[in-house]
């Protein structure tokens, strides 16, 4: 019996694997291995610096460091501008109230209650600078108020100790095995088109209406971490430095994108839906002469110049495309039509002219990141990034009850470990006011804490007496970081992981001088656990943000952006319309992670209020590049706040009027206007478009909006379609 011969791999195989190793669980332990140095140069130079508390300094390294440099550099800043902001705090309150400790309580909560709902506020680097702010003047403030006149000396330690460990987190991170944020980003502009191209190219038929929902809220989510990346690359790297304002442009220009291909699809979905065949035959060879545009790009990366190759392309089919149009307006105009239907083709084919107007910008905005100085670099630009201000509040508020309650708790019982109960708590408030469950995390977070404290006390008691000198110290920690280490890079332990790690040195790590007493280890570490009950106690009692009452706020939210579509001025209007949407979507979409139905009905919002949004700014600048008569001015800005109303407060009666509106306005525009195969080239018969196309919108009877006001009266579905 033959037996087959076993041979080892060849060496392109083993190449290939290490390849393969080194970009995925290569790079998580690159990132344990720069951590743990990071951490053990810390600890030895805070050891031989004599600084009174090593552990703050530990804390503070694994609490910035993050794979890539950039984050690490955001973050440190962020970390020293909190802190000093918290120290200073700090000082002042204990100046002031160190003698009456409830008063000095009080102050405290609603410091930290102020800089939480800071952090909750904003999505940005000014969250990490709050959440530091507040943390750190619960972990040294309530330690200092009961020894007031050592208060200035422990806030100077604590500063070297926090400065120090910045310092030599930035240094490793960017000094051994550099993963910069600049190349992450790129490499995530490269491909966003070539992954947005396929989606056009595969939904281009408008057959599926359930494509937009999933796409739409990943690439909300998307842009959004695209932002924060874009500002933590400016600090490390000055190739993005130089390119900020254009890759923030870059960003509205793909959202717009984006929008415009909503438009479109939802319009060729409404013609499939009314069997509209003469009309989706006539578009029929202008799609094609956009797709075979497309057709290159599904899965690829697009480089500057290659935009720039893109951007060419389209600019030369551009008259192809209106010759293309007029062709097929005349054609279906022999064939027949009739005056809705050949709206219904002027929307379409407008709104397919626009998505490639905007592809032909975006191409251009690419294009400008190759150059190294470029005007758009001067034309300002915001992404409005912000939390619901209410949201925001009652997360400050939460906090702020959290830390009396835990204050109250200390007083009664007279407890010395109930100053660490009580920074725990602050810090759980504080990592979770922008999490979309802080319940859960606090839950983790308590889990990491006990987990930090067995081990702990199994260290501290049985461990540390037996060894001598750092290099042993270091073995005796080594084990037990690389375990928070480990669970910390899993996303479903990550806060088990960060509890383990900040708790277990918080408690075990020697101070200066170093202190043998295992009780008072036992009485730190189940202060420290009690915290973290606390927090998860309150965070899932006192209005948590991952339910119905956010929910309504969020979509409220979502709803009430179409105000800035009305009134916003028209200088860069596109994109803080846009940024604003696709940041409530992202909020909201994460906050409903477990109710599939709410996050689709939130994404349809999104849809629905960025398209009357996106036509709404469109009429406005068309009359500001081509002004019209007065009094279509004036029916235009009525139009515009009956939609306003409509969308804020959804009834049956404020449909019905806006519809009326819109119809009122589109047949006075038909008498207006007269026949013109041009139509590109007249401002009426555009607004006329984006006119005909809110109205379409405002009577699609699967829109979330009538939907809404049908669940709102009681009527059936049915019986307000027939309404209208």
């Amino acid at each position: 019996m033959a037996t087959e011969r076993m041979t080892l791999p060849a060496a392109s195989d083993w190449r290939q694997a290490w390849r393969s190793w080194r970009r995925s669980d290569g790079l998580s332990w690159l990132f344990v291995f720069k951590t743990l140095l990071a951490a053990f140069i810390t600890l030895w130079l805070a050891m031989l610096l004599q600084l009174q508390q090593p552990s703050t300094a530990l804390i503070t390294v694994f609490i910035v460091m993050q794979p890539q440099s950039g984050q690490v550099m955001a973050k440190s800043l962020a970390r020293a501008v909190g802190s000093l902001m918290g120290l200073g705090v700090m000082i002042v309150l204990v100046a002031l109230f160190a003698q009456q400790r409830w008063l000095f309580l009080a102050a405290m909560s609603l410091w930290i209650g102020a800089c939480i709902a800071g952090a909750a506020r904003y999505r940005d680097m000014r969250f990490y600078a709050c959440v530091l702010a507040g943390y750190t003047a619960a972990l040294i403030g309530l330690p200092a108020s009961a020894h007031p006149d050592t208060a200035i000396a422990d806030a100077i330690w604590r500063v070297l100790e926090i400065f120090l460990a910045l310092f030599v987190s930035s240094v490793v991170s960017i000094l051994v095995f550099p993963q910069t944020s600049h190349a992450a980003m790129r490499s995530a502009v490269a491909s966003r088109f070539g992954r947005f191209a396929g989606f056009v190219l595969a939904h281009l038929d408008g057959r599926d209406p359930d494509a937009l929902s999933k796409v739409n809220a990943d690439f909300a989510t998307e842009a959004v971490g695209l932002e924060a990346s874009r500002s933590a690359s400016a600090i490390e790297d000055p190739h993005t430095r130089l390119r900020s304002r254009r890759l923030q442009h870059l960003n509205h220009a793909f959202l717009g994108l984006l929008t415009r291909f909503n438009a479109l699809h939802r319009q060729l979905r409404r013609l499939r839906e009314e069997s509209l065949e003469p009309v989706i035959e006539s578009l029929s060879p202008c799609l094609e002469l956009v797709a075979g545009l497309l057709q290159p790009w599904p899965d690829s990366l697009m480089s500057p110049q290659e935009a720039g190759q893109f951007a060419d392309a389209l600019e030369q089919a551009r008259a192809p495309l209106m010759q293309r149009i007029r062709q097929s307006r005349r054609a279906l105009l022999a064939g027949g039509a009739s005056e809705s239907d050949l709206l219904e083709f002027n929307t379409a084919a407008e709104l397919l002219y626009r998505f490639a107007e905007t592809l032909h910008a975006y191409a251009r905005a690419h294009q400008t990141l190759g150059s190294r100085n470029h005007a758009r670099e001067q034309v300002r630009g915001g992404f409005a990034s912000r939390a619901n201000l209410y949201a925001s509040l009652v997360a400050g508020s939460r906090a702020a009850i959290t830390i009396f309650l835990g204050g109250a708790i200390w007083f009664a019982l007279d407890w010395r470990a109930g100053v660490l109960m009580i920074a725990n708590a602050a810090a759980i408030c504080a990592l979770s006011s922008g999490m979309p469950h802080p319940t859960r995390l606090a839950i983790q977070m308590a889990i990491g804490t006990f987990i930090g404290g067995v081990l702990g006390v199994i260290e501290s008691v049985y461990v540390f007496p037996l060894i001598d000198g750092l290099p042993l110290l270091l073995m005796a920690l080594l084990p037990v970081y690389l375990l928070g280490l480990y669970l910390s890079l899993k996303p479903a332990y990550a806060f088990v992981g960060l509890g383990l790690l900040i708790m277990f040195t918080m408690g075990s790590v020697p101070t200066n001088p170093t202190q043998y007493a295992p009780v008072t280890v036992i009485s730190n570490y189940l202060g420290l656990f009690m915290g973290g009950v606390l927090a998860a106690v309150t965070t899932s009692v006192i209005l948590p943000p991952a339910s119905a009452w956010m929910w309504w706020v969020l979509e409220k939210d979502l709803r009430g952006v179409l105000g800035l579509a009305a009134t916003g001025g028209l200088d860069g209007l596109n994109g803080r319309f846009e940024s604003r949407t696709r940041d409530i979507l992202a909020q909201a979409y994460g906050l409903a992670a477990r109710r599939p139905d709410v996050q689709a009905a939130l994404v349809q919002w999104s849809l629905i209020v960025q398209e009357v949004g996106h036509a709404m700014i469109n009429w406005r600048q068309e009359l500001a590049a081509q002004p019209v008569a007065d009094d279509l001015a004036v029916e235009l800005a009525g139009l515009e706040r009956r939609l306003v109303t409509l969308f804020a407060t959804p009834s049956p009666g404020a449909l019905n009027r806006a519809r009326e509106q819109v119809e009122r306005v589109i047949w006075d525009l038909h008498g207006r206007i007269e026949a013109q195969s041009h139509f590109q080239h007249s401002a009426e018969r555009r607004v006329l478009s984006y006119l005909h196309f809110v109205r379409t919108t405002l009577l699609d009877r699967h829109s979330i909006l009538r939907r809404q006001i049908a669940v709102q009266t009681g009527n059936a579905e049915g019986d307000l379609h027939a309404q209208s």
